[in-house]
């Protein structure tokens, strides 16, 4: 955990998806969604289409649908088939 942490520090797009996932399920660590949130948001912002999904997931779940749409069409438009489906649901 503390060597994917250093890399997700460095910018390393997989290694921060992978943390956020980490803390999304508790694995090596206690659940944490607001960091895994963060970290997901940091691998979305450099363009990791699986991040940005899930991201748009958390944000819906928190009740920001539009942040969410925007989060989902941005995977979408990198061919994340779960995204384009996510997309063109009213949400």
């Amino acid at each position: 955990m503390k060597r994917t942490e250093a890399k997700a520090k460095r910018g390393d797009i997989n290694a921060q998806f992978n943390l956020a996932l980490r803390y999304l399920c508790g694995e090596g660590c206690e659940v944490n969604s607001s960091k895994a949130r963060d970290w997901f948001e940091k691998a979305a912002n450099q363009g990791d289409a699986d991040a940005q999904f899930n991201l748009g997931i958390m944000l819906n779940e928190d009740g920001d649908a539009a942040a969410a749409k925007r989060w989902f069409q941005e995977a979408a438009a990198q061919g994340n088939a779960v995204g384009r489906r996510w997309n063109v649901i009213p949400i």
